[in-house]
């Protein structure tokens, strides 16, 4: 499920608990093959009450084999309520350093000058709002589309990705209450590549468990116990 890395997701998140929010993640995808690709996901945000102010840092590692993508990012987001507080409506922003390491190792090189380390400063956009059945977000990711190109002199743009998601519980809200159900879609476009991805998930106090199915043609499981700091 996309929200199990919040502030990667949508910086509007940072403090969307109302409280101190701890999460992690790790994916081995392709495990049986030498060169499978791993991604771990390290997150904290807090809400700051009196300034109506979210923050929050995440840092992220892909690692696919001879490439290693770290992300360290910090989120800040604003909350505004509107309707008696029925609706929240969070902007956000966070400011991130990606930096890229190729292991030129075993690589046969023709003259060509490589970086084996690079930095870029990047941006996103994020905007969350929030009734008490109904979430709705929409983000902008690589504002500064940044050169990752690892060829010194070359030129390779890290494109623009938008994100769109939207989710409807049914059932009982309270969480100490009987099950409750939440309907989610999520849409994603960077490019050329765009992926759409519908899930449900079941929910009884703090356990969650829910399946979800992409266009790519995969099938999301999730087993998940949350709460709060």
């Amino acid at each position: 499920h996309p929200y199990n890395a919040p502030l990667y997701l949508n910086p509007a998140l940072a403090g969307s608990t109302g409280a101190g929010r701890f999460a992690s993640l790790f994916r081995d995808q392709w495990p049986g093959f030498a060169q499978d690709y791993k991604t771990l996901y390290l997150s904290y945000d807090h809400m700051l009450n009196s300034y109506h102010s979210g923050l929050g840092m995440y840092f992220m590692r892909d690692d696919a084999g001879t490439l290693k993508n770290n992300i360290l990012a910090f989120a800040y987001s604003y909350k505004l309520e509107f309707l008696e507080k029925k609706l929240r409506i969070n902007p956000g922003l966070d400011f991130s350093m990606l930096t890229t390491l190729l292991d030129t190792t075993g690589l046969t090189l023709s003259g060509e000058e490589l970086y084996t380390r690079k930095n870029n400063f990047d941006m996103s956009f994020g905007l969350q709002a929030t009734t008490k059945r109904l979430n709705f977000g929409m983000v902008a990711k690589h504002l500064l589309e940044p050169n990752t190109s690892m060829s010194k002199g070359g030129t390779s743009r890290l494109r623009m990705k938008y994100t769109g998601m939207l989710d409807y519980t049914v059932g009982e809200i309270d969480e100490n209450k009987a099950f409750k159900f939440n309907f989610g879609l999520f849409y994603e476009q960077q490019g050329p590549s765009e992926r759409f991805t519908g899930t449900l998930v079941a929910a009884w106090r703090k356990l969650r468990l829910g399946a979800g199915y992409s266009n790519n043609e995969s099938i999301i499981l999730k087993a998940a116990w949350e709460g709060v700091i």
